[in-house]
């Protein structure tokens, strides 16, 4: 289960979150660095991190601290941090602690794919967890900490106090499964409103026995005493709960606007989304595609400027093709800057990307000081770049260029959800290109294909998969003498006799249903002033750029002539032969006849 994804990334990202305001000297960084997670990774809500991440993870801080305990305290923090409001606002909605634990299963569902977790509520501030690996899951020692650690923070958000926890189970002990006693202090408001009804209570029997045995100014000296000290617990309970009201709507209102911010996010990322897919299937120009695309994402991403660079036609250099954000200095720059992909020693992020076909990320430049060429860095500074992410744009496995996409304004930590993002984006916009250049090479197919049926003395056609004829060349209107009109979108088959439409159906299915191709066959049609015209039949499947059958493409070889002339010269030829015979015969006879007049 090493390799399964189990955990959310908030709780590393509560552990940052931690580890930056109680040990600032931790080297976060290079903690994730050693822990094979990206720091991206763990700005991303949506993204899970596998068990030996993690494990490593605590393996690196533990080299690095040398304090078990930071694990249990993490888990304290965590319901405090910044990545889990969402949670946070779930859990305060409840109005008891007891009513938050029963709802543990579906909280932890969203951090932990790892393990099972059931709450049953013992009273009115106690409680029994009980939590079981997930069938594979192998938990380690450090996660229970944590978990308490957690357990610990769910009740301290109703509490100022932790509660009292009680672990009788362990599986590190050998048992089935871990279990969980957890008691806590109800909140102060309860306990003044439960001293509010105590005090009201003795209240009414004390004004009762005191009107036996003191005067009636006494009595009411004495309850209105009482009922003042009643209404002072009472305020005081009100003033107590509506601190603890206070503290939750605020908690909740920083959750909600943060999730506001994400829906937001969310929604111009999906327009987006749809915007270029529209444009992917409707504009087949590259470079009006391209120019879309730049303003789309100017639109809704928030980044400061974007690039697209594709491959040159001998794939030895990345060129500039569009982008935003760029001043034309800038842009004149971009284009003068040779991006070399024929270099095995270029370490740019451009070239890395375009060869890996893997994304680049860089929330701080400075961070990739010792990781690229000096020539890049200067590059770098040059324009100014804080942070940025680099993708390739792959179509079927071949790179065709970069999406590059930076801030400079600005430094904020980018996220894998971006990074996804692009890397879609970077995909339709291979698909587009594709396209464009399929569509550019079938037009200058048919343009020549025009070109040459144009001038062409044979009659040239191309029939859909109907049978229709979609096209036919000028030569069919000499010869035959129909007009192109009446001869486009009619079958063969009818300028032919009736006893050969047989045939003809023979020779369309031939080649359409068995993709086979026909040459030389003799076929006959009528012109239209009625003569027959001969000729040699010639067709073949006619293929789009997909490889798909679209219908069939070949030529009419008109030889009628060839044949009425044929037909002409063969009497004379009989002639000739019997002259040749008879003439010999006669030699013949006529030497008989010396040889018998010699007797």
């Amino acid at each position: 289960m090493n390799d399964q994804h189990l955990y959310n990334s908030r709780i590393i990202s509560s552990f940052v979150e931690f580890l930056n305001a109680v040990r600032p000297e931790v080297d976060i960084q290079n903690l994730l660095s050693r822990s094979g997670i990206l720091p991206y990774e763990v700005e991303d809500e949506g993204h899970w991190l596998t068990q030996k991440q993690v494990d490593d993870f605590h393996d690196a801080l533990i080299k690095v601290t040398n304090d078990p305990s930071l694990f249990r305290e993490a888990g304290r923090y965590m319901l405090h941090s910044r990545s889990v409001q969402s949670l946070r606002q779930f859990i305060v909605g409840f109005i008891t602690p007891v009513q938050a634990y029963k709802m543990l299963g579906k909280i932890t569902s969203y951090i932990s794919r790892g393990s099972t977790f059931k709450a049953t509520a013992i009273n009115r501030n106690k409680v029994e967890i009980v939590t079981a690996p997930m069938e594979g899951v192998k938990l380690k020692p450090y996660q229970c900490e944590n978990s308490m650690g957690a357990f610990e923070a769910v009740s301290g958000l109703f509490s100022r106090r932790l509660p009292v926890i009680d672990h009788p189970d362990c599986i590190h002990r050998g048992d089935d499964c871990c279990r969980y006693i957890l008691s806590w202090e109800e909140p102060a408001y309860s306990r003044w409103r439960r001293r509010r009804n105590y005090m009201a209570v003795i209240s009414i029997a004390a004004t009762g026995i005191s009107a036996l045995v003191l005067s009636p100014g006494q009595i009411a000296a004495t309850a209105l005493v009482l009922a003042g000290l009643v209404a002072a617990s009472a305020f005081y309970a009100l003033y107590l709960e509506k601190r603890d009201l206070n503290e939750k709507v605020e908690n909740q209102g920083d959750a909600a606007s943060r999730l506001l911010d994400q829906i937001t996010i969310g929604y111009n990322n999906s327009l987006m989304v749809q915007e270029i897919g529209q444009a992917v299937s409707s504009i087949l120009d590259v470079n009006k595609l391209l120019r879309f695309i730049m303003e789309t994402l100017e639109k809704r991403l928030k980044f400061d400027r974007a690039m697209i660079m594709m491959a040159n036609h001998d794939r030895t250099r990345l060129t500039y093709m569009i982008g935003y954000g760029y001043s034309p200095e800038m842009e004149n720059h971009l284009r003068e800057t040779q991006f070399r992909l024929d270099n095995p020693r270029a370490r740019g992020p451009f070239v890395v990307a375009f060869k890996q076909q893997n994304p680049f990320l860089v929330d701080n430049i400075k961070d990739m000081e010792g990781e690229v060429s000096q020539r890049s860095l200067e590059f770098i500074k040059l324009f100014r770049v804080n942070s940025f992410i680099c993708v390739p744009i792959v179509y079927e496995g071949k790179s065709e260029g970069i999406l590059a996409v930076d801030n400079y304004s600005t430094v904020r930590p980018h996220s894998q959800s971006e990074v996804s993002l692009l890397m879609g984006i970077a995909q339709q916009i291979a698909i587009s290109i594709n396209n464009a250049r399929s569509l550019q090479q079938v037009m200058e197919r048919e343009e020549c294909f025009r070109a040459l049926s144009e001038n062409s003395p044979d009659i040239i056609y191309t029939i859909d998969s109907s049978g229709e004829i979609t096209y036919i060349n000028p030569a069919a209107e000499d010869i035959l003498g129909y007009s192109r009109e009446e001869i486009t979108g009619k079958n063969l088959a009818e300028f032919a006799d009736p006893v050969d439409v047989n045939s003809f159906d023979r020779l369309f299915h031939r080649v359409s249903r068995e993709r086979d191709t026909i040459k030389n066959v003799e076929v006959t049609l009528r012109a239209k002033n009625g003569r027959e015209r001969l000729f040699y039949m010639s067709g073949a499947p006619n293929l789009n750029a997909r490889g798909e059958m679209t219908g069939i493409v070949g030529t009419l070889k008109d030889f009628s002539d060839q044949r009425q002339l044929e037909r002409q010269l063969q009497p004379a030829a009989r002639m000739n032969a019997i002259g040749r015979l008879t003439g010999g015969i006669s030699h013949d006879f006529n030497n008989v006849l010396q040889a018998i007049t010699a007797y």
